[in-house]
């Protein structure tokens, strides 16, 4: 019982040091019934009275992996009717998008996921979206980041908070590893569904995961990663603070109109790559491009 209070507490702790909810918030919980998600569910639940928020249930059925996936779908409906909270189902063929879309399988997922999920609230009048990624996230991601040649927004990626299309998705367990989330299931004794493609080691994020991050932790001692996260954050405030000059340049030098911005050549010419690149991005964005032209591109 210390081990889940302890990590209920750090939790609580996060989201309220990073501001994620307010009183009065609906969340929708993105639940696909994995290890991270289930945990994800129990905490919230558990903490929702103290939050002073409600919550409902959201779960994408990727028709990815045949009778698997109408399990996960149906252990879901199962969480929901135990908790006694809504849930809220879609089925994709992502299969289908990623091929249509010329896209991967995990970036045609990670797509389609967010999609749907902001549809769900919205229709439910949800105001937010919460995701069970975790602090092993964050640095799989700087990986992954790495590899692509990515700039600053995508080594500081996986932030608490963010916005997606107007919809704003929280990460409450940024402050717990996997092995926290495995631990806390196996103290309450609560189940959870095992999506075995996550042990595909011929996908890079996987190989990372099962390869690399054991490697580094062998080698260095599990420290090694609170100063990698230490390093994520620190590249997210640069990349913030990247972002507001950006901002502020759109605001007094572009003119809006029917057809997009307007600027002074000029202008342009006269900024750094690194705001040139932010500044057309978040133009983009609030002309209401779905996804943005990557700083990486």
């Amino acid at each position: 019982m210390k081990y889940i209070n302890k990590i209920k507490n750090s939790v609580l702790n996060f989201i309220q040091a990073e501001n994620l909810t307010s009183p009065g918030d609906r969340i929708l919980l993105s639940v696909s019934g994995g290890q991270d998600s289930v945990c994800m569910l129990d905490i919230i639940y558990n903490l929702r009275k103290k939050l002073n928020i409600d919550i409902a249930i959201g779960h994408i059925n990727h028709q990815l992996r045949g009778e698997e996936s109408e399990r996960d779908e149906e252990f879901v409906r199962t969480l929901s009717k135990r908790y006694d909270i809504p849930v809220h189902i879609e089925t994709i063929d992502v299969a289908s998008y990623a091929k249509k879309n010329r896209k991967n399988i995990e970036e045609a997922g990670r797509i389609i996921r967010y999609q749907y999920l902001k549809k769900i609230a919205q229709a439910n009048k949800l105001n937010k979206v919460a995701t069970a990624h975790t602090a092993q996230d964050r640095i799989e991601w700087l990986f992954l980041a790495l590899m692509r040649g990515s700039g600053a927004g995508g080594l500081s990626g996986m932030r608490p908070k963010t916005d997606f299309n107007g919809i704003t998705v929280i990460k409450p367990l940024l402050s717990l590893f996997r092995d926290d989330t495995y631990h806390y299931l196996k103290e309450t004794g609560l189940e959870f569904r095992v999506d075995k493609s996550n042990y595909d080691l011929s996908i890079d994020r996987n190989y990372i995961r099962e390869m690399i991050i054991p490697l580094l932790k062998k080698r260095f001692s599990p420290t090694v990663f609170e100063n990698i996260l230490r390093s994520i954050e620190l590249i997210g405030e640069d990349d913030d603070y990247l972002n507001a000059r950006a901002d502020t340049f759109l605001s007094t030098n572009s003119e809006k109109s029917p057809f997009g911005f307007i600027f002074r050549v000029e202008h342009l010419n006269d900024l750094k790559k690194t705001i040139l690149t932010r500044v057309i991005r978040l133009a983009c964005k609030r002309l209401g491009t779905i996804y943005p032209p990557s700083m990486d591109n």
